[in-house]
């Protein structure tokens, strides 16, 4: 009785662990820099009253290949940054977005280096498609203190679905989400 009691414990956690194991796998695919990292500051004074201002960058692997990002950043004055789309993932594991519109070829880069998370623009073109007069996109996120975790979030919001709605991606059986 007791050796048959162990067996079917046995074949239970077996089965358990398997279980486990195919599911993590079947999850969508994660990358070193997924995550939402939120920064708030006080951002200085507007009418004579404190402005708190909130930077976001928000991180989502589609596939090997490729990334959803959005980058929100708040200037003094209310000027902002905004901007979000399908980037490619470098052989390093940072993000590459690249678009030419107006003339301009904006080339922005986010890498993950000594716990930042920092952002790149390549020949400032970016800033001049997307940026009131005051932003940038050359900022840095602490990995530690600000990343969150929240696919389910970044999945859910319009910026999402269109990207994917408006760039056809590497692996066509992403376009269906």
């Amino acid at each position: 009785m007791r050796r048959t009691l162990r067996s079917r414990c046995a074949v239970l956690i077996a089965a358990t662990v398997g279980y486990l194991l195919s599911s993590a796998m079947a999850q969508e695919p994660q990358g070193v820099l997924d995550g939402i990292y939120r920064h708030t500051f006080r951002n200085g004074i507007l009418n004579g009253m404190p402005q708190y201002s909130s930077n976001t960058l928000e991180v989502a692997h589609l596939s090997a290949a490729q990334a959803f990002f959005l980058v929100h950043l708040e200037w003094a004055n209310g000027h902002l940054c905004d901007l979000s789309g399908i980037a490619m993932v470098n052989p390093d594991s940072s993000l590459t977005y690249r678009e030419t519109s107006n003339g301009a070829a904006c080339e922005l880069t986010v890498r993950a280096t000594q716990g930042e998370v920092s952002l790149h623009d390549e020949g400032r073109q970016c800033r001049r498609l997307y940026c009131g007069s005051r932003g940038q996109f050359d900022v840095q996120f602490s990995q530690a203190s600000h990343r969150v975790d929240s696919r389910h979030v970044i999945e859910s919001s319009a910026q999402f679905k269109a990207a994917l709605a408006a760039k056809p991606l590497v692996d066509p059986a992403l376009n269906s989400k």
